[in-house]
């Protein structure tokens, strides 16, 4: 966490002494390559609070139980940080990687969250599952529908289908909650999904207000690593 403070004091700065030409939103000064990089160490931390978290001899001795759902684990929270290092780029390329790195990793988590319950044969249509799917899938809607009309034509579909696979991973995480009586896996879920509505925001909407999208990323970015450590934590 102290990394992502120093990320985000940053990117602060760079906000306040206007080292970005407004003319040129893409352009990337020194401070902005210094939050990049703290950013980036401090996604290294959740990888290694990961491994330090994963029991090795549990995964020789237990079975596919533990030990698929802790792979799935670690590609998520790889993919993770693989996107968290493209979003530090400011063209619009680095986000659509970006946000392939991101999809591929709810993917994962989904995975994860949802092999147990296979494996210990859960009956996942019940009224709570399928009521959390259905408002998951409406707020999901409601949510791109209000960032639809600042998404860039290039991005739009891309939006979509992410927007589509963030909201399948909360409900099965929901479900995952539901069924084995985990409330940290939903809440990490739920968090992982404000910070992404936080990066939303400061992508599409404060392109004219920098400083704004700064306010937005304050919160946001904390949340985005409590998510993640809480995920680890809980899945190993």
């Amino acid at each position: 966490m102290l990394m992502v403070g120093a990320s985000l004091f940053c990117e602060y700065k760079a906000v306040t002494q206007s080292t970005v030409e407004a003319s040129d939103p893409s352009q990337m000064s020194a401070l902005d390559y210094w939050a990049g990089l703290f950013k980036a160490l401090a996604s290294l931390g959740f990888l290694a609070y990961f491994y330090d978290q994963l029991d090795q001899q549990a995964l020789i001795e237990n079975s596919a139980v533990h030990q698929v759902p802790s792979l799935a684990l670690g590609v998520a929270l790889v993919a993770s940080a693989v996107g968290d290092v493209l979003l530090v780029g400011k063209k619009e390329i680095f986000f659509l990687l970006g946000l392939i790195a991101f999809f591929m990793a709810h993917l994962a988590y989904a995975f994860a969250f949802v092999y147990p319950l296979w494996q210990g044969e859960f009956e996942l249509l019940t009224l709570p599952n399928v009521s959390l799917t259905l408002l998951v899938g409406g707020i999901s809607v409601l949510a791109f529908r209000y960032f639809k009309p600042y998404i860039p034509y290039s991005l739009l579909y891309p939006a979509m289908a992410y927007t589509t696979v963030i909201g399948l991973m909360m409900s099965i995480a929901f479900m995952h909650s539901l069924s084995l009586s985990c409330v940290l896996v939903a809440s990490g879920a739920f968090a992982f999904w404000l910070s992404d509505l936080a990066v939303a925001k400061q992508q599409f909407q404060a392109d004219q207000l920098r400083l704004s999208g700064f306010y937005v990323r304050l919160w946001g970015l904390p949340l985005y690593y409590i998510a993640q450590l809480i995920l680890a934590s809980e899945m190993t």
